[in-house]
C-alpha cells in the first residue's frame, strides 16, 4: 500500500511528518530534529523518497530518505550532520 504524507517545518528546527490526508481533528505527527534553530522550508522529491530541509540560522540544509512503515511514512536521516540525531513519534 501507498502511504501519502504531508511534511512541514517550524520554528524551534523540527521536521514534522503528517498521514496525508489529516482526517482527525489531532493526526498522528513523527518529529525529527536537526537543525539548531528555526527551518525556512522543506521539499519533498519528485520520487517521493527524498525530504530536504534547510535551515536558517545554522544555514544547513539536511536530507532525508523516506521510509515507508506500516503505520505510516517516516524519514531518516541521510549522512547525519552530526552523530546523535534524535527522532521520536509523539502520542
Amino acid at each position: 500500500r501507498d502511504h501519502k504524507f504531508l511534511v512541514t517545518v517550524d520554528d524551534i528546527g523540527l521536521v514534522k511528518v503528517f498521514n496525508y490526508p489529516c482526517v482527525m481533528e489531532r493526526p498522528g505527527v513523527r518529529e525529527y530534529r536537526g537543525h539548531c534553530s528555526h527551518v525556512m522550508n522543506v521539499k519533498v522529491s519528485h520520487d517521493m523518497r527524498r525530504v530536504v530541509s534547510v535551515g536558517g540560522k545554522d544555514r544547513a540544509a539536511l536530507q532525508w530518505q523516506v521510509v515507508r512503515h506500516s503505520r505510516g511514512p517516516q524519514v531518516a536521516p541521510v549522512n547525519p550532520p552530526y552523530a546523535g540525531i534524535e527522532a521520536w513519534e509523539n502520542p
